[in-house]
């Protein structure tokens, strides 16, 4: 009966330490996530920021101030398209399973 329960204490503490670890190892990849988002959606505010700014600037055809707003509205879009591919490879890239795109497809009636 002894031996019994010393394999139940031991079976229950191996579990608990299995358990101990993937929690933190979960915790990590949460942590690690989300300094990602906050570093990406803080380049987007930034990115808004600035084409509010652009939105806001009085603007003629063909001028210099349309030119240069057009410039810095792309390379805004571009560093916004640049965090966002960062945050995606990095996430990938700490994720161990493969994930799978699962498209419906519209099933054709057999009564014709």
């Amino acid at each position: 009966m002894i031996s019994f329960l010393i394999f139940l204490c031991l079976l229950l503490t191996g579990v608990l330490v299995f358990v101990i670890y993937h929690a933190l190892r979960w915790a990590k990849v949460i942590f690690l996530l989300e300094d990602d988002l906050a570093e990406a959606i803080e380049i987007h505010e930034r990115t808004t920021e600035a084409l509010e700014g652009i939105i806001k600037t009085p603007m003629f055809f063909d001028s210099p101030e349309l030119q240069a707003a057009v410039r810095e509205a792309l390379e805004n879009v571009k560093i916004c398209q640049i965090a966002t591919q960062k945050l995606i490879n990095s996430f990938t890239q700490r994720s161990k399973q493969k994930y799978i795109r699962i498209i419906d497809k519209p099933q054709e009636d057999e009564a014709n």
